[in-house]
């Protein structure tokens, strides 16, 4: 007790500094009236110790640093909030932008030739524009989106395919630069930028033609002659070819189907039928009195020779080795079977021929292609509705080239297209194609391809056989409707088979598959192994 008196006697005086200095784990309640026991600064004038006034104004700084955080916190649940309903709102009017089903409208006179929205970008022939405000509207079918792009000219054209199975949207600015966005199943990029001024006119061409009949050489023919208004950054040997347009000239562009396409397809569309294909009322049909047709043709027997060569999308009509395959008849096993049997092939995955203003086509199986009752069939079709497409689809020209003529004299096939299309050229200025066309078939360049023209060396390739199975069903009369009178077949002229009519040909051969794969999936075929055996009857019973 005697040591603890002093220790009380020195509290109760107020001894605070003797309790601090020897007692440092102790605090008085009194001091804590006065002080907060948490240092700030070792070097104070208060040893330590913060003031009642200094603590004060802690407090108030920490409540106001709490407030604040609450103030941010409810600041940033409020803008959570107004995210998930703009999501929602978003999500909503997706759900309304596919159910429309209409473009929408453009200008027709939107030309993108004020002063104020281009932008030289230190090109002659290039015109950059501006950005503007995007609009968004809802398609049917990919390609009333694309005509709607493509044909309301601008001084930049993009076009961009996604992977998408729901939906397809046409993103059209309300001026210069124009943006399509179709998603798809399959994924493709493809980029066309416009070349030519902005004030250019337009002349529109649709070309086509079977594989392996000069499209390519049309095409390049075509690019080394005529300014075009826009270009497939692919074909980087187009641009090489390339015919600067005058400012106020006129420059080619490219109607929407695809050069392979069925003529008879298209006859149809044009007749008013609307099918799975196209639309009747798609710009290219509407306005087809704008638009000058080229459709390649080329002799029959070379054509066929060329299939076999390089078949492309009608490989499973013109590689037939082997029987049996579906629809096989009594010919399969022998040799001429590429040419006698049945076939069917449907192909529609490739865009506009290789440069153009529109974009790549809707990848639609069936646009190219159909069923035929044999290779040769194939040529009497597409021949055949080259032919009824210029006697009756009301476009503005139908020129039927020979891919011969178009070897042999160029000169004279690009004066007669300039005078369709408005776009006058010089015979001088003219430039003839003398290297290979494309870059696979196995292409021959120009003096190659008349050497060949002109010994028919494509007739050495056909046995025999072959060549009365080729000649009996090719149509004589119209072959030499379109200038090929067929020398070689004219000892098998007696024997020709007689046809369905041509343009019914692939309809009856494809309702024969249809009947055929319906019987094989439907009806049971008779009982072939074994017998039914019953247990015979015994007497009295």
């Amino acid at each position: 007790m005697n040591g603890l008196l002093p220790l009380l006697l020195l509290i109760t005086s107020g001894g605070v500094v003797w309790l601090y200095q020897f007692h440092p784990s102790l605090v008085a309640c009194e001091h804590e009236k006065s002080a907060v026991a948490l240092p700030h600064d070792v070097s104070n004038s208060h040893d330590g110790w913060m003031s009642k006034d200094e603590a004060e104004s802690l407090r108030n700084e920490n409540k106001q640093f709490s407030l604040q955080l609450k103030q941010a916190k409810e600041e940033l649940q409020s803008l959570e909030k107004s995210l998930a309903d703009a999501n929602s709102k978003l999500v909503n009017a997706q759900v309304e932008l596919d159910r429309t089903r209409e473009v929408l409208p453009l200008d027709p006179n939107d030309t993108c030739g004020a002063p104020s929205a281009r932008q030289d970008h230190g090109s002659s022939n290039t015109v950059y524009c501006a950005d503007s405000p995007l609009q968004m509207g809802r398609t049917k079918d990919f390609p009333e989106c694309q005509m709607a792009c493509a044909f309301n000219s601008s001084c930049e054209f993009y076009s961009y395919w996604s992977a998408g199975p729901r939906s397809r949207l046409c993103r059209i600015t309300s001026s210069c630069q124009k943006l399509v966005h179709v998603e798809q199943k399959s994924e493709v990029v493809k980029v066309y930028q416009r070349i030519v001024p902005a004030t250019s006119q337009l002349s529109y061409m649709q070309l086509m033609g079977m594989y392996d009949s000069g499209t390519n050489l049309m095409l390049a023919t075509l690019a080394g002659n005529f300014p075009l208004c826009c270009q497939q950054a692919r074909r980087p040997d187009i641009s090489g070819l390339q015919v600067p347009a005058a400012p106020h000239g006129r420059c080619l562009a490219w109607a929407t189907p695809e050069k392979h396409v069925n003529p008879l397809k298209l006859l149809g569309t044009i007749q008013g039928n609307k099918t799975k294909y196209w639309n009747p009322e798609l710009w290219d049909f509407r306005e087809r009195h704008r638009i000058v047709v080229v459709a390649m043709v080329r002799d029959p027997l070379s054509q066929l020779q060329s299939w076999r060569k390089a078949p492309y999308g009608m490989e499973r009509c013109a590689k037939r080795k082997r029987c049996p395959f579906s629809g096989a008849t009594a010919d399969c096993a022998s040799k001429t079977a590429w040419l006698t049997e049945p076939c069917q092939f449907f192909d529609g995955t490739d865009g506009p021929p290789g440069a153009g203003c529109s974009a790549k086509a809707l990848p639609i199986p069936g646009i190219i292609g159909g069923a035929f009752g044999s290779l040769p069939g194939i040529w009497n079709a597409y021949t055949w509705g080259y032919v009824r497409l210029q006697e009756e689809a009301g476009y503005k020209s139908v020129f039927l080239v020979r891919f011969e003529d178009l070897v042999t004299d160029p000169v004279g096939i690009i004066q007669r297209i300039s005078v369709a299309m408005e776009m006058t050229i010089e015979d001088a200025a003219i430039k003839v194609m003398e290297g290979v066309a494309k870059d696979h078939g196995e292409a021959k360049n120009r003096s190659t391809e008349m050497r060949s023209l002109e010994s028919r060396t494509f007739m050495k390739a056909y046995s025999l056989p072959e060549l009365k199975a080729a000649c009996v069903r090719l149509n004589f009369s119209l072959a030499q409707k379109v200038g090929y009178p067929l020398q070689e077949c004219q000892v098998f002229k007696d024997e020709a088979i007689a046809e369905a009519p041509i343009d019914e040909d692939h309809k009856r051969v494809e309702m024969e598959e249809k009947r055929s794969r319906f019987r094989s999936r439907y009806i049971r075929p008779p009982r072939t192994r074994g017998v039914l055996r019953t247990r015979p009857k015994t007497a009295g019973k």
